[in-house]
């Protein structure tokens, strides 16, 4: 999940996006389905979490070559093509929400309380 960032990253340090290239004919497929994964799976799902851009630039095929030339000649489009506003803005608002939950949890009033004690029945703590 953590694709999107360093695409960002690269795209300003180099001033061109990332040229990668996956040299295979084979598909790849998860070997688990989404859900079933180990403690990996979750930290990269909480990584994806703090990350807006894991979700709103999506990995897309952009083309497929023939040989080595056609691929190197290849102009990449800026990742903002591919760009997802309106998920950016939705994940945005997901993360501020999470942000105000804890920074509730960490006060000491009644109301932080009540909320510690739903959140702990919630995730069985």
């Amino acid at each position: 999940m953590t694709e999107a960032l360093l695409q960002r990253t690269t795209e300003a340090v180099f001033g061109r996006t990332p040229r990668t290239f996956v040299i295979d004919a084979i598909e790849a497929h998860n070997t688990r389905p989404v859900g079933q994964g180990s403690a990996s799976h979750a930290l990269g799902w909480d990584e994806a979490f703090m990350n807006p851009l894991a979700g709103a630039i999506p990995t897309v095929e952009l083309a497929r070559f023939g040989n080595v030339a056609d691929a190197a000649a290849f102009v990449f489009p800026p990742s903002d093509t591919h760009l997802d506003i309106s998920r950016l803005g939705k994940h945005l608002s997901d993360v501020r929400l999470a942000r105000l939950i804890v920074e509730t949890l960490r006060k000491n009033t009644p109301a932080s309380r009540s909320l510690r004690q739903l959140v702990q029945q919630l995730i069985g703590g």
